[in-house]
């Protein structure tokens, strides 16, 4: 059932290129500077080694599966030899004693060639065990390859993430700046006018200064974000383009981690071990061959004959390797031991997986309870500067104290906003950590 699955899964990835570069690109072909989340993450998985190898790990299986196959077919093996005797056994016999039959005068230069053909016909179905642990074998490469482009895709998101994040964050400088901006226009007259001192209108010119200088530090992240995507997803992606969440229904998917492939991996690493036992004890089976041998030279099956002839034997022959009866006893349990290693890395991925699981259900109920309070933090918070502006502007507050109510009430905008990604992300960072994108 396990192999299946990741069978229909290598299957669909192959699909999976078809469409994503027909597809995609007609689903954007209005607005060729958006991008949706679904997009990149596909992108990655395709545009990426992985899915090469992928298909290259499929093609090995069927090869694999042919050569094993093969023990079916006749064996057919071709020899010769020939060689020079310094002596060769011969018999003296009195010329007029008759024996009733002839004896051949042995030569010192002998040849055979010889041809033989064998066919199995028995092995306790150890042909058809092995055939099962080689696609086991290359279903565990495949589940990990799998499981690496799966850590792709939570590449994919954690960079989509800090794109809109830092997006966010440069809103907030911006909206400093520009607030900063009209009130220095107002603060230039209230200076002229004697109402505030000069110092305060150069605090203000310095800190516009300083919110450009975070604005490119910010831009810069952002840019090396972008680029970042841009090799994970081998498609040139700029600054300029905006990236939008994927097209999914957004619903709570289940705890059910069971469909990642590493986790299947350890299912079939567990099956592997046990189709090895069971092939240990088919070793303990004799085996059944059919034989024919075919000879040309001299001498042939008979010693006596020094003659140039054909010769020949055909039979069956039963080999039995007696060593496996107490070979296999350490082998058997050296698979135990590595089963129960197998089942020991498996409990530590679902300890993992749950505390990960249990993380982002943390992280999203904080989320939630903040998104509930934010609007009313932001709306207090633009009260407070919008008085503070007044003040400040009619010189009854200082520049920093009006500077500490604009940096509050544009951290709560941008934190409000980044709760609401954070949210968002909860979900898309489940999905792709139970591998349940349905």
């Amino acid at each position: 059932m396990v192999s299946s699955t990741l069978s229909h899964k290598l299957v669909f990835n192959q699909y999976l290129i078809l469409f994503t570069f027909f597809v995609f690109p007609m689903l954007h072909a209005q607005d060729g500077r958006t991008l949706l989340l679904d997009s990149l993450q596909q992108w990655a998985k395709v545009n990426y080694p992985y899915f090469r190898q992928l298909v290259l790990n499929d093609q090995y299986k069927k090869e694999s599966i042919k050569s094993i196959e093969t023990q079916w077919l006749p064996q057919l093996t071709v020899s010769g030899k020939t060689s020079y005797q310094s002596e060769v056994t011969a018999v003296s016999l009195p010329d007029d004693i008759d024996f009733g039959f002839a004896l051949g005068k042995g030569e010192k230069f002998q040849y055979t060639g010889q041809a033989e053909l064998t066919q199995l016909i028995f092995n306790g179905g150890l042909t058809g065990i092995s055939k099962e642990i080689s696609k086991l074998g290359c279903d565990i490469q495949s589940g990990n390859i799998e499981a690496a482009m799966l850590q792709i895709e939570s590449t994919v998101n954690s960079l989509f993430e800090n794109i809109l994040v830092t997006k966010e964050q440069i809103k907030m400088l911006d909206y400093s700046i520009n607030d900063l901006i009209v009130r220095k226009k107002n603060v230039e007259t209230a200076v002229k006018n004697g109402m505030i001192l000069s110092s305060e209108l150069q605090e203000l010119k310095a800190e516009l200064i300083n919110l450009e200088q975070n604005k490119t530090d910010a831009s810069a992240l952002l840019a090396t974000f972008y680029s970042q995507m841009s090799f994970i997803t081998q498609v040139k992606i700029d600054t300029f383009q905006v990236l939008q969440w994927p097209v999914v229904i957004w619903t709570e998917c289940s705890d059910d981690y069971r469909n990642r492939p590493d986790f299947l991996v350890f299912g079939q690493q567990i099956k592997s071990c046990d189709l090895q036992l069971k092939s240990l004890q088919r070793k303990k089976l004799p085996q059944l061959k059919f034989f024919a041998d075919g000879y040309y030279g001299r001498p042939g099956l008979n010693a006596m004959d020094y003659s140039n002839h054909f010769s020949g034997i055909i039979g069956v022959k039963l080999q039995w390797n007696i060593v496996d009866f107490y070979v296999n006893s350490h082998e058997k349990k050296k698979i135990v031991i590595q089963k129960q290693i197998i089942q020991s890395q498996q409990n530590l991925l679902e300890i993992e997986l749950n505390q990960k699981l249990d993380q982002l259900k943390i992280d999203a109920n904080k989320n939630k309870e903040l998104i509930t309070k934010d609007n009313d933090i932001v709306n207090a918070r633009s009260a407070v500067r919008e008085t503070a502006a007044v003040q400040f502007e009619n010189g009854a507050m200082t520049f920093a104290d009006y500077l500490v109510k604009l940096n509050a009430e544009s951290r709560a905008i941008s934190n409000r906003q980044i709760h609401k990604i954070r949210l968002k992300m909860y979900l898309i960072k489940k999905k792709t950590l139970t591998n349940d994108w349905k």
